[in-house]
């Protein structure tokens, strides 16, 4: 029987990448096998591209200075992991391009990081924006909100809103009174903390969140004083004293929608986490300055933006070298 990688011409292709690929996987153990497609599949995301061998392909073709330097970017993003871990998910990459080098496909391999190649990344940073929600689930969530049209339907939907896309955390929606939203001018007024007079922010509201703010503010008129979101229960009803909405409770109403999407249960934090991870990958493809992102989304540090500067289109890159040589060249 002919072997089905050898039989492919010996030079790097999207084909023999993917016949290298099943060939990678095939005759290992079934528990092996579920960690490396894992492992995989995260690097897919992360790098965002359709499917498994597409994110293959695209990092070895890239060379082998450019594919070292997108696992290290990888590898500085899987930060808030242990090193073991890390080094765990790079062996994933660096075991393929060893069969890929074999079969001929390439000639190079990816090295082995050393203990000098840890990421140093802050404590605040890693605690942060360490585990999030993935894009497919929080698409599956949202759709099974626009099911539900009662009154608490209303509610989680804001309640979600402000969670995934505003990007605000579950304490900051627990604060929030009826005077903090203008939803005439499209602003969040969000607090910093608790005892800070005059301390907030004001974010802007996309008009798919000044939907879902005002349906939900419609069922729950009161005072500027008055708290965002109160407890009802499934028919709507409300205490006379209308309790505020608590942190705990947020965090429930997350986890039973998700079962109802049928989907991995996530935190609050991690639709947070989930924004700004797509925030930065969006300021990196299209070209918004990274000043916009981290004021978006309120981060400080910086380096979640820099971690997909991979995700810059080429021809920007092109034009800002241009711009850069008729500047020198005047």
């Amino acid at each position: 029987m002919q072997n089905p990688i050898t039989a492919t011409p010996r030079r790097l292709t999207l084909r023999s990448v993917s016949l290298c690929y099943e060939a990678f996987i095939r005759n290992k153990h079934p528990t092996y096998v579920v960690r490396l497609k894992l492992s995989f599949e995260e690097f897919r995301c992360w790098f965002q591209k359709e499917t498994i061998v597409d994110a293959l392909f695209e990092l070895f073709s890239s060379g082998i200075a450019k594919a070292h330097e997108i696992a290290g970017d990888w590898r500085q993003f899987s930060a808030h992991c242990s090193w073991t871990k890390i080094n765990a998910r790079l062996n994933c990459l660096r075991a393929f391009s060893r069969a890929l080098d074999r079969e001929g496909v390439i000639d190079w391999r990816l090295a082995t990081p050393t203990n000098s190649m840890k990421p140093q990344v802050s404590a605040a940073l890693d605690a942060r924006h360490g585990q999030c929600a993935p894009l497919e689930s929080i698409v599956k969530i949202r759709k099974s909100l626009a099911k539900d049209r009662r009154v608490i339907g209303a509610r989680d939907r804001a309640i979600f809103a402000l969670l995934s896309e505003v990007m605000l955390a579950a304490p900051e929606v627990h604060r929030l009174t009826l005077g903090d939203i203008d939803l005439a001018n499209g602003r969040i007024r969000v607090k910093r903390r608790v005892g800070v007079r005059g301390a907030y922010h004001e974010l802007p509201l996309s008009p798919p969140v000044i939907t879902d703010l005002s349906n939900w503010m419609r069922h729950n008129p009161g005072g500027p004083n008055d708290p965002m979101f109160i407890w009802i229960d499934q028919d709507g009803w409300c205490a006379p004293n209308r309790p505020s909405l608590r942190v705990a409770t947020m965090a429930e109403i997350i986890r039973s929608r998700c079962a109802k999407a049928r989907v991995a249960p996530v935190k609050p934090h991690h639709l947070r986490n989930a924004g700004v991870r797509l925030a930065a990958q969006t300021c990196a493809r299209e070209m918004i300055p990274k000043a916009a992102g981290m004021a978006l989304t309120r981060v400080i540090n910086g380096k979640i933006f820099n971690d997909h500067f991979h995700l810059v289109p080429k021809s920007a890159q092109q034009r800002l070298a241009r711009l850069l040589s008729q500047q020198i060249r005047r």
